[in-house]
C-alpha cells in the first residue's frame, strides 16, 4: 500500500457552503455533498459565517486530525486543485446519460373542462391507431439502441381519457415489448379526474399505473368555477367536476399513489388550508396509499398563458401559504416540492425528463417535443412522428424549420454549469439551474423566482433534528443574501439573479 497523499498547506472553503444559526447552534451545510454538521461554542457563528461567505484559503495546520478529516470528507474544505464546478458538471452529464427512458404520450389536446389558466389550445388533435404502432416502433428502436433497462410512460393531454382507445392499445403494446426485453415498465397519468371508468382498480392494474395526478382548484365552489365543463362535454347527470374528482380520489387511494395538485391563485388562496382539512376528514392521509400533496402556483407556463403574469399569486405569498398547508397537515403528510425531491435536501442526481438522453414527448399533433409544456407550440417541436413520404412545399417560413433544429441542438447541449447566471451560483448542485425551459426561452422573471425560492427556503430544508418541522415552519428564518448566492472568489453573474 502506498503512502498517503500529503495534505496541502492550504485548503479552500467550498463555494457551496451555507451556515444557519439556530439559537446557540450553527448548522453548516454543503450543497455539493449534502453533508451537514452542527457547530457549537463561542466561535461557531463566526466560523460558519466565514466558511459560507467567500472562497478563501485556510491553513491546514493547527487542526485536530479528526476535525480536519471531517471537514474535508464533508466537502467544507477542498484542495485548491479540485474543481468543484467540474464535479457538478460531471454529475449532470452522468445523470443525463443514465436517466431511465421517459416517454410522455399526449393522447389528445382536447379537454372536457375549460380551466381559465390552461396553456393548451384544446384542439381536437389526437393520436390514432397508426400513430400507436409508430410510437411502439420508436420506443423499441430506442430501447434496443440505448440498452436502457426501464421505461416510464406518462399519459398526458389535454385530458388523456378523452382518447381511451389509444391508451388501451398502446399501453398493452409497450408493456409487451418491455416483457420481451426484460425491461421494467411503469406508467403515470395526469388527469382532471372526471372521465375514469367505474372499476378504477382494474384500470390501474391493467396499465401498470404507479402514480396519478389529480388537480383540485379549491373547495367545491371555487373548483367548479375554475374547472367548469365545456358546453359539448357537460355530463348528462349534471355531476360537477369537483364531485367526480373527489370520488375518484376516494377510490384510487386503495390502488395507487395519488398526487393531489392544489392549483392556487389569488382568488382561491383562502381555500388552500381548508382543503387540507377536507382531505383529513375524508381520511386521504391514512389510506393504503396516503395522498401526496403538491401545491402549485398558477403561473405563466407558456406563451399562451402569458396573461397569468398579471393574475398569478406572487412567489413569496405562495411560499407562505404552502408553509401554512404543511403546518396544518403535520409532519406525517408528504408534500411534493418542485425543487426538493421527496422533501429531502440532497445534491441533484437526476435530471428533468426533457434533458434525459432517451426521453421524448409525443404530441397529439404528431410532432416530437422535449418538454411537455411545449406541446401546444409547434414551433418548439424537435421532430415528427411520421416521416414525410413525398416532397411537400412548406407552408411555414423556412426559419421555422431552422428554429426547430436550433431547439433540438439546444436541448442536446444544454449545461447549466456554463450558464452565466448559474456557473458561479452557490445553489448550483441543488438545482442544476432549475427548469431548463426557462433557460431556453430566456425567461428572466421565472429564473429570478427560482433563485428567490432557494434564498427564502434553503434554511427550512437543511437538517435540524433538534427542531420539529412545525416549529421550523413557523420560525422567521433569515433570507440568504447576494453574497451567499454568489461568493467572492467565484465567477458568475450576480446581476442576472437577484431573487424573486
Amino acid at each position: 500500500m502506498g503512502a498517503p497523499m500529503p495534505m496541502p498547506a492550504t485548503l479552500l472553503a467550498s463555494r457551496y457552503n451555507f451556515s444557519f444559526v439556530h439559537g446557540e447552534r450553527v448548522v453548516l451545510f454543503n450543497g455539493r455533498t449534502g453533508v451537514s454538521w452542527v457547530l457549537e461554542g463561542e466561535a461557531a457563528a463566526s466560523l460558519g459565517a466565514e466558511w459560507s461567505s467567500a472562497v478563501q484559503a485556510w491553513s491546514s495546520e493547527g487542526w485536530q486530525a479528526d476535525v480536519l478529516d471531517r471537514l474535508i470528507q464533508g466537502g467544507f474544505l477542498v484542495d485548491p486543485d479540485f474543481d468543484e464546478v467540474a464535479e457538478v458538471r460531471r454529475r449532470f452529464w452522468d445523470a443525463r446519460r443514465e436517466a431511465p427512458m421517459v416517454v410522455t404520450i399526449t393522447t389528445t389536446l382536447d379537454c372536457n373542462l375549460a380551466c381559465y389558466y390552461c396553456y393548451e389550445e384544446r384542439s381536437e388533435q389526437r393520436l390514432e391507431a397508426p400513430d400507436a404502432a409508430t410510437i411502439a416502433r420508436w420506443v423499441t428502436d430506442r430501447l434496443d439502441a440505448s440498452g436502457k433497462r426501464s421505461l416510464h410512460v406518462d399519459w398526458y393531454g389535454g385530458e388523456p381519457l378523452l382518447n381511451p382507445d389509444l391508451i388501451e392499445v398502446l399501453s398493452q403494446s409497450l408493456q409487451a415489448l418491455c416483457r420481451e426485453r426484460g425491461v421494467a415498465y411503469a406508467a403515470s397519468i395526469v388527469s382532471n379526474g372526471t372521465l375514469w371508468p367505474d372499476d378504477v382498480g382494474a384500470f390501474v392494474a391493467r396499465h401498470a399505473i404507479r402514480e396519478a395526478q389529480i388537480s383540485l382548484d379549491g373547495l367545491e365552489h371555487e373548483h367548479n368555477r375554475r374547472r367548469r365543463y365545456r358546453r359539448q362535454h357537460r355530463p348528462d347527470d349534471g355531476t360537477s367536476s369537483f364531485t367526480k374528482a373527489v370520488a375518484l380520489i376516494d377510490a384510487l387511494l386503495d390502488h395507487v399513489r395519488v398526487d393531489l395538485r392544489v392549483n392556487i391563485d389569488p382568488g382561491n388562496a383562502g381555500d388552500a388550508v381548508p382543503l387540507m382539512n377536507m382531505a383529513r376528514e375524508r381520511e386521504w392521509f391514512g389510506r393504503r396509499f396516503p395522498i401526496v400533496v403538491a401545491p402549485a402556483r398558477l403561473a405563466q407556463y407558456s406563451e399562451r398563458s402569458k396573461f397569468m403574469l398579471d393574475h398569478g399569486l406572487d412567489s413569496r405569498s405562495f411560499d407562505a401559504l404552502s408553509s401554512q398547508m404543511r403546518s396544518e397537515c403535520g409532519d406525517s403528510v408528504r408534500f411534493e416540492d418542485p425543487y426538493v425531491s421527496n422533501g429531502q435536501l440532497q445534491p441533484r442526481m437526476s435530471v428533468c425528463a426533457a434533458l434525459a438522453d432517451d426521453s421524448v414527448v409525443f404530441g397529439a399533433d404528431k410532432a416530437l417535443y422535449r418538454c411537455g409544456l411545449q406541446v401546444s407550440e409547434p414551433s418548439r417541436a424537435v421532430g415528427k412522428l411520421h416521416a414525410t413520404s413525398r416532397r411537400v412545399i412548406p407552408i411555414q417560413p423556412l426559419n421555422a424549420t431552422v428554429a426547430a433544429a436550433s431547439d433540438q441542438q439546444w436541448w442536446t447541449t444544454y449545461d447549466p454549469t456554463h450558464e452565466s447566471r448559474c456557473g458561479g451560483c452557490s445553489f448550483l448542485p441543488l438545482c442544476w439551474g432549475g427548469c431548463p425551459k426557462h433557460h431556453l426561452e430566456r425567461d428572466a422573471q421565472a429564473l429570478q423566482e427560482q433563485c428567490g425560492y432557494w434564498r427564502r427556503n434553503l434554511a427550512r430544508y437543511v437538517p435540524t433534528p433538534w427542531i420539529d418541522a412545525a416549529t421550523l415552519t413557523r420560525e422567521a428564518l433569515a433570507e440568504l443574501d447576494d453574497t451567499a448566492q454568489f461568493r467572492p472568489g467565484t465567477s458568475g453573474s450576480r446581476e442576472a439573479c437577484t431573487g424573486g
